[in-house]
């Protein structure tokens, strides 16, 4: 079985990323990884300070506006970036706050369970409203819409929905609604109901320890499943749409 060529991470929330509790609920579910700690921060992608959280915290508390870019990055083996998108003005009046962490080599398969733990401790901590972790494959064409699900645009999320399923998938409260519940629950691969009111789905039941073939044939037959729904957005290139039921996620602040 061959090794991912990369593996991402999404997490968009409405808990303030713009506050230190949000930042807290962010930096534990890194801090909770030992092999997965960061290395650096900094205050945009170039800015590389040796990672310390309590100085972390510290910067953010002296943001008076609120308005900032955080970057986290591992610069030892399994190496990321991670972004957090809080600008205000980029988010009113979408009304998320969005993290990505990008895994962007061939990631030994010994850390691809705790990668995925990442991914779970993100999508707890911060009550994700759509999350995923996705192994994504570089193979042309065979590889291409599969890998695209995890690749998701901030700018696009709330106004034309979610692109997709991927190897492991958490829906909000107001996703799984529109989905509907029984549809979700009756799906023909693991899932289950999150702390907060949503759901999670799973490819199958260990998808590090999956390969490419598997995962795309389950997100297939899940994507055929779900898609009636008219909950995905269409995208194809620069011709994007939402789909027939997408409603926006609300923009209230979650507490």
């Amino acid at each position: 079985m061959s090794e991912p060529n990369a593996v991402h991470i999404y997490v968009g929330t409405r808990i303030s990323l713009l506050r230190e509790a949000g930042i807290r609920r962010l930096l534990d579910a890194f801090d909770r990884e030992p092999a997965l700690v960061p290395t650096h921060w900094g205050n945009d992608e170039s800015d590389r300070r040796d990672y310390d959280r309590h100085h972390v915290l510290d910067r953010v508390r002296a943001f008076s506006s609120g308005d900032y870019v955080l970057s986290l990055r591992r610069s030892k083996p399994p190496r990321y970036s991670a972004y957090l998108n809080a600008l205000r003005a980029r988010r009113h009046p979408k009304g998320l706050c969005h993290v990505r962490v990008t895994f962007p080599a061939k990631i030994a398969q010994r850390h691809l369970e705790p990668v995925f733990r990442l991914g779970e401790a993100l999508a707890a901590n911060l009550e994700t409203e759509y999350g995923l972790v996705h192994p994504i494959w570089q193979l042309g064409e065979a590889s291409q819409r599969y890998s695209e699900t995890g690749l998701v645009r901030f700018a696009d999320l709330q106004d034309y929905g979610p692109p997709g399923v991927a190897a492991r998938t958490w829906f909000g409260p107001h996703l799984a609604d529109l989905f509907g519940r029984d549809l979700l629950s009756g799906l023909d691969v693991p899932t289950g109901e999150t702390a907060w009111g949503g759901v999670a789905i799973s490819l199958v039941e260990e998808p590090w320890s999956a390969g490419f073939e598997a995962l795309r044939a389950r997100q297939e037959a899940v994507m055929a499943a779900l898609g009636p729904a008219g909950v995905f957005g269409r995208y194809e290139g620069f011709d994007m749409a939402p789909g027939d039921r997408w409603v926006p996620i609300p923009e209230t602040e979650a507490s």
